[in-house]
């Protein structure tokens, strides 16, 4: 039993991916189709009423921190995100603090829709995992070289926008005999 005095501080991760059944490595996440909106909403006013305000909920600044998972890969998502958000915020009465997995080895950082991130108030962006299998050079052991060019780049575009990098941590792992 893990006893932390004043509970264990939690966030949501939130992986629309599955929720909508467009699986890793299986195209674009279109927030324009069909009932996608609409379950968004549904979840996200959800953990609005049930966990943003909870005192063990992180925040930054004040403001509850939602994660949103390959956020790189959304279309159509300005005003869907812009509606949901402003629902969550008038129920919150405060915006949340959004973070973005967006960066990935490809479309280079200046390619980004920097000002749409901005448009739905991305505060953050991050790389939830580097790890690309079919690229063994980047991936052996130039690997953190690799990382921090892209990162520095990253960085380059999105302060344009006010937008901060958080750098991720990468685990050491041998997945070889997986593949």
């Amino acid at each position: 039993h893990l006893d932390v005095k004043d509970g264990v501080p939690l966030a949501l991760m939130y992986e629309l991916r599955d929720v909508l059944g467009v699986g890793e490595g299986q195209g674009q996440v279109n927030l324009s189709f069909a009932d996608n909106p609409k379950i968004l909403e549904h979840h996200l006013m959800y953990a609005a009423e049930h966990l943003f305000n909870h005192p063990n909920y992180y925040r930054i600044n004040g403001a509850p921190v939602l994660f949103l998972y390959t956020l790189r890969d959304y279309q159509n998502f300005v005003e869907p995100l812009s509606n949901i958000f402003a629902k969550v915020q008038k129920r919150l009465g405060k915006p949340l603090y959004i973070i973005g997995d967006m960066i990935w080895w490809e479309p280079a950082a200046q390619f980004f829709p920097w000002g749409e991130y901005r448009a739905i108030n991305v505060s953050s962006v991050t790389a939830y995992n580097l790890y690309k299998d079919d690229d063994p050079e980047t991936m052996g052991a130039s690997f953190a070289y690799h990382a921090a060019a892209l990162y520095s780049k990253v960085a380059h575009e999105a302060s344009a926008y006010g937008i901060q990098v958080i750098p991720y941590v990468s685990p050491g792992y041998d997945d070889r005999k997986m593949r």
